[in-house]
């Protein structure tokens, strides 16, 4: 497995080598057309090197955009995400164990970094040594716009620098080539400066010594190399120069001179000559490329930039779907810190939320952890949230009101609107391939009870008997679900946890005990078409063991006393199981959150 600090690497790696390949597919295509194109193929292809999808990504999330649906953003999303990331890492909400030293990151970075010095180094010698056959040589005066330096040293003719380029000649030249062979060397020469050859030059070094270890950018640099000589000949040709004593001119260089092997320094000679040669005396034409062509080479770009920046949108997308609307706020509300009362019952006071079963509709009351507060305010489970510790020790206390007749959805929106204005609170969403579970009917069968009625008769609902629910206390010492059928989870005798469910469908027994016990989301694989009720009873401790979680659960907590993990509980008190795989999840990244609530 990829070690977490090397995975975006991994990444970038493989999708910089698909595009090369696509490159060397579309280059063979274009070999009768100008090398220009081809040039600027091959220099794309190491550019892609230097800039990862997912710094596309992330300006593509950046971009405002008319919010799409929320229901279809999110999975399209998920399915590029998860196509240009293959080796992304598994991100849970669960605090893991601290895992032993994981010696191969220290390694490759130490052996990179040794790659890295020495072909920076490597390339610094070769650069000084022309430098200072600059200085060595004087001025000769051409009568063309850039400086030119006749040298002692035994090098070919070439460019040195991008700003301020000078024409390096080596002494004697003038007398081994005949005017016309020279002028049309000069003439290949400034073709360079004028397409900012050494330019490109020193942007595939760049490449080539932060990618040392990729025999791909060298092969990339060749192509680059060859393609602009090519493209330099097209155009010394095409000024009107005589083929043949072209030719002859750069026969004689190479006979005579050291080729530079400074890839930011553009010579005369360059690689592959024969076929060089043969072009330059068979006088090619290449053809312009024809619209078709040009709209094919377009496209191709677009496609390339357009694709990762539409995985940020969609991702900028789903996050603005979900983000704070200006206009709902809560009528009051007070956000204090909260320590909770060592003499007070265990569980935090909490009510408030809207629905159909709340006591005061128009009031919202927590005593609880932020993190409580954020899953509330999203509606979702711990799972889908990343980076918890801080907020789990971060205690609140939050007292609102608003309007009897607000919606669950108006209610997420209005608690994240105070999150924002009193907390500071900054998020965005982001997608990480993590553990997904199924639920699945166990060998044996399924051992469920068909839904009984309602377990409190309408005269027991909290409408005729206050604000309290009627606590109602099962054969087997569990409380009764209360009126609304909804679930109730609770230390159960033995110091166990337990829950008790009442006429649910397999899809909302998936995602109840999911939300409530996993480290990911668990869905409805049955094919169980019925109602049911029924009550499971697991150990905190043996399920944060069977999850891989750190052991964080203290002894002498709730639930943590021995017993059956929630994989065991299903699937002998429910005849069922819970299998796991992989698969893409979008998690809410908390970016920031003030140490203190601001004033109320």
């Amino acid at each position: 497995m990829i070690p977490d600090s090397l995975s975006p690497i991994a990444n970038h790696l493989w999708q910089s080598t698909v595009f090369a390949g696509v490159a060397g597919l579309l280059t063979p295509a274009l070999r009768k057309n100008p090398a220009r194109v081809r040039h600027w193929i091959w220099v794309a292809a190491s550019l892609k090197f230097l800039i990862p999808f997912s710094v596309l990504i992330a300006i593509g999330s950046r971009i405002e955009w008319h919010t799409a649906p929320a229901s279809t953003a999110p999975s399209l999303s998920m399915a590029l995400d998860q196509a240009v990331q293959p080796f992304a890492v598994p991100e849970t909400a669960l605090v893991r164990p601290a895992p032993a030293a994981n010696p191969l990151p220290p390694i490759v970075w130490t052996l990179w970094a040794c790659g890295f010095i020495g072909t920076a180094g490597s390339s610094l010698i070769r650069y000084r040594r022309i430098a200072a056959a600059v200085r060595a040589g004087s001025p000769v005066d051409l009568g063309i716009p850039i400086r030119v330096i006749c040298s002692p040293a035994f090098i070919e003719p070439g460019i040195l620098g991008m700003f301020r380029p000078v024409l390096l000649l080596p002494d004697g030249i003038f007398e081994h080539l005949t005017p016309e062979q020279w002028k049309a060397v000069v003439a290949h020469e400034l073709c360079h400066v004028r397409r900012r050859d050494n330019f490109i030059g020193l942007l595939q070094l760049f490449v080539e010594t932060v990618f040392w270890f990729h025999p791909l950018t060298w092969w990339i640099g060749k192509r680059i190399l060859e393609e602009r000589e090519r493209a330099c000949d097209e155009e010394v040709v095409k000024l009107g120069n005589e083929p043949r004593a072209y030719a002859r001119g750069i026969l004689k260089v190479c006979e005579r001179y050291l080729e530079s092997s400074t890839p930011c320094v553009a010579g005369v000679s360059g690689s592959n000559l024969k076929t060089r040669i043969e072009a330059i005396l068979n006088e090619r034409i290449a053809k312009d490329l024809n619209d078709g062509t040009k709209a094919l080479l377009a496209a191709a770009g677009v496609f390339a930039v357009a694709v990762p920046i539409a995985i940020g949108l969609l991702d900028g997308v789903t996050l603005r779907a979900q983000t704070v609307s200006p206009s709902l706020r809560f009528e009051v509300a007070s956000v204090k810190p909260w320590q909770p009362d060592p003499k007070a019952p265990a569980h935090p006071r909490s009510s408030g939320i809207p629905g159909p079963n709340n006591n005061d509709p128009g009031r919202f009351t927590a005593h609880t952890n932020l993190l409580s507060l954020v899953l509330t305010a999203w509606d979702i489970p711990a799972y889908q949230l990343s980076e918890t510790a801080d907020l789990y020790t971060r205690r609140l206390e939050v007292e609102a009101k608003m309007p009897v007749d607000t919606t669950r959805e108006q209610f997420n929106v209005m608690l994240r609107n105070l999150l924002a204005d009193r907390l500071g609170l900054k998020f965005h969403w982001t997608t990480r391939q993590m553990e997904i579970y199924a639920l699945v009917v166990a060998k044996g069968g399924p051992n469920l009870r068909p839904a009984a009625p309602d377990l409190l008769q309408p005269s027991e609902s909290p409408s005729n008997t206050g604000n309290a629910f009627p606590l109602r206390i099962g054969p087997d010492g569990f409380p009764l679900p209360p009126p609304g059928n909804r679930p109730w989870m609770a230390l159960a005798p033995g110091g166990k946890v337990g829950m008790r469910e009442h006429n649910e469908t397999a899809a909302e027994m998936a995602r109840s005990i999911g939300m409530r016990t996993l480290d990911g989301p668990l869905t409805d694989a049955t094919g169980l078409t019925g109602t049911y009720d029924y009550t499971l009873f697991w150990s905190m401790q043996a399920t944060t063991a069977a999850l891989g979680a750190a052991p964080t659960v203290d002894p002498d907590a709730p639930g943590a006393s021995d017993g059956p993990s929630i994989f065991d509980a299903v699937r002998d008190q429910l005849g069922l199981k819970i299998e796991k795989k992989r698969g893409p999840m979008q998690i809410l990244v908390v970016d920031h959150v003030d140490k203190r609530p601001t004033e109320n």
